[in-house]
């Protein structure tokens, strides 16, 4: 691609990017670790780059393309966009609009020339005639705003920072739609965008697919524009349905800007069910629309059982690699027949099959009782392979044959029989490891636990009733002592119940080493056994006076573990012990105080630093882990999008440390510090209290490959 054409402020722009050799079609997306486009542009994966200029200057970001080759072949390039000043008729009035320091988005700046409103930064910019004159007010709905409104004379030049501050009002206030709080009720709706909807309750909607549409894709992306506060967490989900009430997708990430695709349309209504927002009050747009060129490619196949039978309503969900909770990801269902069509934004993506667990979300769906996994026939994530999705093409036979899994039942109730609600049910196998499948009592104390493979496991309830211990299964007060349950596929192991008695508690203070309180610092229980780190979700907060009290807990011993996450003193297990093997272990009675379970906090340093490539771009998700000189794992970190890391809490002192820069994905190799390749050729680091060791970087080669192959047995097994 030649030098990219010139832009001016407040003008739309346009651009499209170029490459030649290697097998088209080509990816175009943002390089790793570099400088990104202005937010007010974008780059789509054909190469087009759009958007309207909100600044002027230089600007310069790296992109990388990719060919559709086998492996694909990539090429990176930096390039300059440069924006000039507004040459266009008239003047430019601009400025933003925040509340409580944050921006607000979607606010219609009334008055101002075609429809002019806030972008994700809360900017916005409108060209008006010279000698204009109006008055301007920013609406957005439960918001009021100061000042309410800016009147201008007739206008002679330039109008910056015409900014403004928000404040949210909304009460009880909803918008238009409602009464939509069901599916019967659900708001018919037109593609395009609707802006300025309010969440007080589930929402629900509805799109018509015409003939003309059959065959084509449903595009949803739902968008927080405002919160009642702007500085909590910010999190939402939605699902869609079809009009018999099928569930057909759903987007469960945590990010508030969340996008669905449903491929294949039929005629007839399609239902969209916002179905969670973690605030009430929050301001957000839907979008909708339909269309067969949404730049998104595709991956098919069927899930069966072991009789090759197609599988009803299998969860089927797209991870990006690398993976990351807080970027919007899909998951659809199969038909009646397990066949499945996902389909997503060009990238790099892990198939799992039937593994998400609906049992903490409020929506209705079918729950098919199947062992989950990742393809291919994988049970973690990083042994699952992984698929390139380009743009229009279609990944085919990615297909999955799943286990019926067994069934766990019971009951929970308190010592007068009454069942017990809300006591979270968890099963662990013999190894201590957590199965992913988990749920919570009905009202009558009653559990049905599915999707759990053949063997003996160990289950736990964690009552949430004001003084209810933690129990193992039978009556037991730790996971060694617990009795083993057998569980068989496509079988029920029932009479697994619980008669949950009075719980013990723990209290004590956290100070530093000079013995002022300490706030702030969770204080968390764990089961005594040392086959595996096993939380038993029972933890509190020290106060403003560094005391701390901890209830429902199981009689008999527990370890406890002082976590400083978030401040810069060094984590430590009772009683002054770096491990968890260490810990000395706090004996519980039940109905009893044990005190005082104090701990003297030492303060720790960091170690900070940047990993790049060979070319200097930042490498993000590489793991750097902190080593004591005798070989002990301290702490670690991954590098944020730029390369960048901070390890911190390190404990400080005479002690010096190893550094080890070890990539989670690509072909970077393993690094230690200082450009060495082992524990023992390593720079030892130095760390001082309340201090950051900076400058610890790291360039990791490019090994340019790997070796694969099949390790067997001598009839030819594999062995894992």
């Amino acid at each position: 691609t030649s030098p990219l054409p010139l832009g001016n402020i407040a003008t739309p722009y346009g651009t499209t990017l170029e490459a030649t050799g290697g097998i088209e079609p080509y990816q175009w997306s943002s390089a790793q670790g570099s400088n990104p486009l202005p937010n007010w542009l974008i780059l789509h994966s054909t190469g087009l780059i759009d958007g309207t200029p909100a600044t002027q200057g230089i600007f310069n970001f790296t992109v990388q393309v990719v060919d559709s080759s086998s492996p694909p072949q990539i090429a990176i390039q930096s390039f300059d966009i440069t924006i000039s000043p507004y040459e266009g008729p008239g003047l430019l009035i601009s400025g933003t609009v925040t509340a409580n320091g944050s921006s607000v988005q979607g606010v219609v700046m009334a008055g101002l020339p075609e429809h002019t409103i806030t972008n994700e930064h809360g900017a916005y910019t409108a060209a008006v005639p010279s000698l204009w004159s109006g008055t301007v007010t920013p609406t957005l709905i439960v918001y009021t705003f100061d000042p309410p409104s800016k009147t201008y004379p007739p206008v002679i030049s330039n109008k910056p920072n015409e900014d403004y501050t928000a404040s949210y009002v909304g009460g009880e206030q909803d918008d238009a739609f409602e009464e939509n709080d069901d599916m019967a009720s659900a708001k018919s709706i037109v593609t395009g965008t609707h802006a300025n909807l309010v969440y007080l309750d589930k929402d629900w909607y509805k799109v018509y697919i015409t003939p003309a549409s059959v065959g084509k894709d449903l595009k949803v992306h739902v968008k927080a524009l405002a919160y009642p506060d702007p500085n909590e967490y910010k999190d939402l989900d939605f699902a869609i349905l079809n009009s018999s009430g099928r569930f057909l997708g759903y987007v469960a990430s945590g990010s508030d800007d969340e996008t669905l695709y449903i491929s294949n349309l039929a005629e007839g209504w399609y239902y969209i069910n916002i179905d969670y927002f973690s605030q009430n009050g929050a301001i957000y747009s839907l979008t909708a629309e339909v269309g067969d060129n949404f730049e998104i490619g595709y991956i098919s196949g069927r899930v069966m059982d072991e009789q090759g039978q197609g599988i009803e309503n299998i969860n089927v969900e797209l991870y990006g690699v690398p993976f990351d909770w807080n970027i919007s990801r899909p998951l659809i269902t199969t038909d009646s027949n397990g066949y499945y069509k996902i389909c997503y934004v060009p990238g790099n993506y892990k198939v799992r099959f039937n593994l998400m667990s609906f049992h903490e979300y409020e929506i209705e769906f079918l729950d098919p009782n199947y062992i989950g996994e990742f393809y291919d026939d994988k049970s973690f994530f990083d042994e699952a392979t992984t698929f390139s999705i380009v743009s229009g093409t279609t990944i085919e036979g990615i297909d999955a044959e799943l286990v019926k899994g067994g069934t766990i039942t019971g009951t929970i109730t308190d010592p007068y029989g009454n069942g017990v609600e809300w006591a979270e049910v968890r099963v662990r196998d013999l190894s201590g490891r957590h199965i992913f499948r988990d749920l919570f009592s009905d009202e009558d104390g009653s559990y049905i636990l599915e999707r759990i493979p053949t063997g003996y496991f160990k289950v736990i309830v964690h009552p949430r009733s004001e003084n209810h211990a933690t129990e193992w299964y039978d009556d037991k007060s730790s996971f060694d002592e617990a009795d083993a349950v057998w569980v068989e596929s496509g079988q029920t192991s029932s009479g697994i119940d619980f008669q949950v008695g009075e719980g013990g508690y723990i209290e004590g203070t956290v100070t530093d080493t000079d013995g002022y309180v300490i706030q702030g610092i969770e204080v968390m229980a764990y089961d005594p056994t040392q086959i595996n780190q096993i939380y038993i979700r029972r933890s509190a907060i020290t106060d403003e006076n560094g005391y701390y009290s901890i209830g429902r807990l199981p009689h008999g011993n527990i370890r406890v573990f002082f976590n400083t996450a978030g401040t810069h003193y060094v984590s430590e297990w009772y009683n002054d012990k770096r491990s968890f093997g260490e810990s000395e272990l706090v004996s519980v009675q039940a109905g009893q105080t044990t005190s005082p379970i104090d701990a003297r906090l030492a303060e720790g340093g960091s170690i900070a630093g940047r990993v790049t490539g060979p070319g200097g771009n930042g490498l993000s998700y590489i793991q750097v882990n902190v080593f004591d000189l005798d070989g002990n794992a301290i702490r670690g970190a991954l590098t944020d999008k730029d390369g960048y890391y901070a390890v911190d809490q390190i404990p400080a002192g005479v002690l010096k440390y190893k550094v080890r820069f070890r990539p989670e994905t690509g072909n970077w190799a393993v690094e230690w510090y200082n450009n060495k390749t082992s524990y023992a050729a390593a720079d030892p680091v130095s760390v001082a209290a309340n201090q950051t060791t900076t400058g610890i970087d790291a360039q990791l080669a490019d090994i340019g490959g790997y070796i694969a192959g099949r390790v067997t047995d001598s009839n030819g097994n594999g062995n894992g």
